[in-house]
């Protein structure tokens, strides 16, 4: 499809749409409704502060520092931990992975831009979207998702068990439409 020019974020609703739609065998049908996966919760592995100026501006500067109630630093000089952002993902009230990303220019190519941990599978900010929506939009990074207050599948591929954890929300609608957009690179 992509050489005929369809774009990724309609390539990807496709095969959300063929996902609902695929059935090789009727007696591989399960009729349970898909439940969530009960992620375990974390602790994070290094020491977490409140956030510092240098972050909170950093932030503020990309117009989401009021969108999350929780961000931290880190004092630890481990794996740069003192110049980064941390964004918590939680799940049902527990820790289940993060996002530690460097505050402005990373200074090389050998300094990554974000460590995160987080589940397989995990969809960033599945459990703020509600029942009363009319659309949801899917982007890949955590940070674009609280720009639209939408979700983050956190890769350029949405897996068929991310598909699922979307499709809950559309139970007992009568029309919702989950929007894609990734990026292209």
């Amino acid at each position: 499809m992509r050489a005929f020019g369809i774009d990724e974020g309609e390539i990807q609703r496709l095969k959300i749409q063929l996902w609902d739609q695929v059935v090789e065998d009727e007696s591989d049908v399960v009729s349970e409704p898909f439940k969530k996966p009960n992620w375990p919760a974390i602790e994070f592995p290094w020491p977490v502060q409140d956030i510092t100026l240098e972050a909170a501006e950093y932030l503020d500067s990309r117009g989401i520092l009021e969108l999350v109630p929780e961000w931290y630093t880190s004092p630890s000089p481990v794996q740069s931990m003192d110049k980064r952002v941390i964004l918590p993902f939680y799940d049902e009230g527990k820790l289940v992975g993060y996002n530690a990303r460097w505050i402005g220019e990373v200074p090389d190519k050998k300094t990554a831009k974000i460590i995160a941990s987080r589940p397989a599978s995990f969809v960033f900010n599945l459990d703020k979207q509600t029942q009363l929506r009319k659309y949801t939009v899917v982007v890949e990074g955590e940070y674009d998702a609280l720009t639209l207050d939408g979700v983050a599948i956190m890769t350029n591929s949405i897996s068929p068990e991310q598909a699922k954890s979307s499709k809950t929300l559309t139970t007992n609608q009568l029309y919702y439409q989950i929007e894609i957009m990734l990026d292209y690179s």
